[in-house]
């Protein structure tokens, strides 16, 4: 496949973001959740302690659906 030529910089980074979005569309999903700070103080502190919180909710989200085997 030949490698397409670009005029400039600008327009090879636009081509990029372009594919990228691309790819995460069709291949993947996003959530977002928020959380009150009166109600639900404990979970936040918990996440704020948290490296990586994707895989951390991941992790308890694959430990439930193996308990409930």
């Amino acid at each position: 496949m030949p490698v397409k030529k670009y005029k400039n910089n600008y327009q090879a980074r636009k081509a990029r973001v372009k594919q990228i979005n691309g790819y995460l569309k069709n291949n993947s999903t996003s959530f977002s959740f928020r959380f009150m700070n009166d109600k639900d103080s404990a979970v936040i502190e918990k996440l704020k302690k948290v490296s990586n919180k994707s895989d951390y909710i991941r992790q308890l989200i694959i430990k439930d659906i193996n308990s409930s085997k």
